[in-house]
């Protein structure tokens, strides 16, 4: 068995542990209490650009957004303190990365929002343009 799918992570947010989850291919980590997700490197670009990868994102948005305003957040894999930075295409959305494994952390409701397009992501798009 790869090593990968012997680690047991704990969420970085509510200290819970975490459960594997695969969407075509890519496997993340899911918290199995508060829902937050735990991207390797590279797995949420990948994700993102996948149809339909948003149904890895079960958690309630609520209990999301009321942990997402933790600032000190170590990294599940490497424990290092991660940055909390906007996300670059949704900047009303903050996510936690780490500046070592490249990996990030996203609240339950985040990965939801970023598949979503609503009428302001079309305002925004249009903006960019001029």
């Amino acid at each position: 068995m790869p090593e990968d799918e012997l680690r047991k992570l704990s969420c970085p947010k509510c200290d819970a542990p975490m459960r594997r989850v695969q969407f075509d291919q890519v496997e993340v980590d899911r918290c199995m209490q508060c829902g937050g997700i735990w991207f390797d490197r590279n797995e949420l670009d990948d994700l993102r650009r996948a149809q339909g990868a948003e149904v890895i994102d079960t958690g309630d948005a609520r209990v999301g957004a009321a942990l997402d305003a933790q600032t000190h957040v170590p990294c599940p894999v490497c424990a290092v303190p991660m940055n909390r930075v906007p996300d670059e295409h949704k900047p009303h959305i903050w996510h936690e990365r780490c500046p070592s494994c490249q990996g990030w952390f996203l609240d339950a409701g985040e990965f939801r929002d970023l598949k979503s397009s609503d009428l302001f992501d079309l305002f925004d798009r249009l903006l960019e343009r001029r």
